[in-house]
């Protein structure tokens, strides 16, 4: 039951953030990317990138060079439409500026995940 409740409240090696506000503000004073996930606890793809994706420690890794942010979609409406986020999970790259240098809806693989952490560290 206990894993249960961790998977469901994206609890884990990964430090996500639920505030997205205070997630950009610590983003600029770290000069730091923030990799922003919209996603909810009851779907597939979500729960899949969960299981396969975030237990890797070479993305947990990757995910430390971010200030990484968990929102769900349906509690976080206002700010999924104001983003141009329609689908689960969608996950967005931003300065710490506020600008958004990536973007890819869906699900990924590790691999893909790695690249996409990748490519856009430094764009």
């Amino acid at each position: 039951m206990g894993a249960l409740i961790s998977l469901l409240a994206g609890c884990g090696t990964i430090h996500w953030e639920h505030d997205y506000k205070q997630a950009v503000m610590r983003a600029a004073q770290m000069k730091k990317r923030v990799l922003l996930q919209f996603h909810t606890a009851v779907n597939t793809d979500c729960m899949e990138m969960e299981r396969k994706v975030f237990t890797d420690p070479e993305v947990q890794k990757l995910l430390g060079e971010y200030v990484a942010v968990r929102l769900d979609y349906l509690l976080n409406k206002r700010l999924a439409d104001d983003l141009d986020v329609q689908i689960v999970p969608t996950f967005l790259i931003l300065r710490h500026d506020g600008a958004i240098v990536g973007h890819h809806v869906g699900k990924m693989d590790q691999i893909q995940f790695k690249y996409f952490l990748i490519k856009h560290r430094y764009n």
